[in-house]
């Protein structure tokens, strides 16, 4: 039955109910009957009452409880569901309350799912974030790393290289050449420091197309970098030189371009020139750039030592160590090379051999120490009376030998003259004592092919030339030729 039906037979009844009372109440009070009165009056209530409890029961209770359920649904109980009883209308908007919950329930249970896979997808994406920065810094650290790995390859192979290379001047060649080609430096040089006098000089410079050759004097490193880095002894990095007042001498480029790191090569507390980095940009040497020149610094000076050591030695075994020129062993290399030269491009090579006249006189007078420097003072003599190209050497106890390459008898003969004048002319303390009052040398000279066809021949010849001239009394320059006709 429709509610509207209920209500209104609920309402019909009551108004007839209400009616009945009231004329019974009419009846009773007419014919002065309150008994009767009182009954229909207690009648009528009596139904009246019957109706209300019906009409509470059928109407006004599902109407309560389907209020209370739309009440929890808005307060967020999404699971109430309202009992249907009937088939009303009462009941069919329980029955539709129902189905709005259901699916009010339902689509929450898909927002639930959604907000799940939500935060799935979120968690995913910060992990993949964290996975991608993880990558770049796992990239980042294994460039780091081969960066790391390929300079201290580098500065194995350098160490290696450098180690091979026993002579200075052949080791800062090839040190120069990998600094410059594998560290891709623009300009690059190496300074020598020469602690006896203080100063330093350039010995190789390379630059981006062509490699540049300095002179030989020392470098004015007053109020430059060069000249910081050596008096400190420490790294002097310049980012700028446009905003720096210290000058540049060394390089090609501007002295106020780009930006120039200038490290100390120093081997044991011992301070053996500099290294040049320059470039034309300006701060262009990373931190890591520096720490990578610094240890290719220390490779340097470790390897400078043992080259500066190895000349030295050798140096001493070629060098007569009393006159400082070359000794027998020199000469007879040299006396080889000039040999071999003179026979291939047929041209002349003369010998001059000496001898100081009366030494044992001397040093028997004056004692050996004062013979030594007589020795070097003719040593000094002899050299600042020959050419360049000639060779000077101490041939044995006081002889000495000259070695004139491509030069005719003629001209030999001119400069033994030259040099026993030099020595005549020459004052020595105690010389007026000896025989001839002064001292003097003896000479022999012989050249190649008129008096020899072979090396050992050529001394030979030079050598009785000399004690020829000995025999005639001394002072004087004897020709091999002469000597054998």
């Amino acid at each position: 039955m429709a509610l509207s039906s209920r209500l209104g037979r609920h309402l019909a009844w009551s108004g007839a109910i209400t009616s009945l009372v009231a004329a019974g109440v009419a009846l009773a009070v007419a014919e002065s009957t309150p008994s009767t009165a009182f009954v229909a009056i207690g009648t009528g209530l009596l139904v009246t009452l019957v109706l209300l409890g019906s009409t509470e029961r059928q109407v006004l209770a599902p109407l309560a409880r389907l209020k209370a359920s739309i009440e929890n649904a808005r307060k967020g109980d999404f699971f109430v569901r309202v009992r249907v009883e009937g088939n009303d209308e009462v009941s069919d908007l329980a029955a539709s309350l129902n189905s709005v919950m259901a699916r009010i329930t339902d689509l929450r249970a898909e927002s639930i799912d959604a907000e799940r896979e939500m935060d799935l997808v979120k968690t995913e994406l910060v992990l993949k974030e964290k996975i991608a920065e993880q990558s770049d810094a796992i990239e980042s650290a294994n460039r780091r790393l081969n960066q790391r790995l390929s300079r201290l390859s580098f500065l194995y192979n350098l160490g290696h290289e450098l180690a091979s290379q026993l002579h200075v001047d052949s080791l800062l060649e090839r040190f120069s050449t990998l600094v410059h080609e594998e560290l891709m430096v623009a300009e690059f040089a190496v300074l020598l420091f020469d602690e006896s006098r203080g100063h330093a000089r350039v010995e190789v410079w390379k630059g981006k197309e062509h490699s540049k050759t300095y002179p030989e004097a020392a470098l004015d490193t007053e109020g430059t970098v060069s000249g910081q880095a050596l008096a400190e002894r420490r790294s002097i990095y310049v980012p700028d030189l446009a905003t720096d007042e210290r000058r540049v001498v060394v390089g090609a480029l501007d002295g106020r371009t780009g930006s120039v790191l200038v490290v100390p090569v120093v081997y044991q507390r011992r301070l053996l020139g500099l290294l040049h980095f320059r470039s034309p940009e300006k701060d262009a040497f990373s931190e890591e750039d520096r720490n990578l020149f610094e240890a290719v610094a220390n490779q340097a000076a470790l390897a400078l030592a043992n080259a500066q050591l190895f000349d030295k030695a050798v140096e001493l075994s070629l060098t007569d160590p009393l006159t400082g020129i070359p000794n027998r062993r020199s000469l007879q290399q040299r006396l080889e090379q000039e040999w071999a030269a003179a026979r291939r491009y047929d041209r002349p090579l003369s010998l001059v051999m000496l001898d100081v006249d009366y030494f044992k006189n001397y040093n028997d007078q004056h004692g050996h120490l004062q013979g030594d420097e007589v020795l070097r003072r003719i040593s000094q003599i002899l050299v600042a009376n020959v050419r360049r190209s000639d060779a000077i050497g101490r041939f044995g106890g006081e002889e000495f030998l000259v070695l004139l390459p491509e030069a005719n008898k003629e001209q030999a003969l001119g400069v033994a003259q030259k040099l026993r004048r030099s020595v005549e002319q020459a004052d020595f303390p105690g010389g007026y004592l000896q025989p001839l009052g002064r001292i003097t040398i003896s000479c022999g000279v012989a050249t190649a092919r008129e008096d020899a066809e072979t090396l050992g021949e050529l001394v030979e010849a030079a050598d009785e030339a000399m004690l020829v001239a000995k025999k005639a009394g001394k002072n004087q320059v004897q020709d091999a030729a002469l000597e054998r006709s």
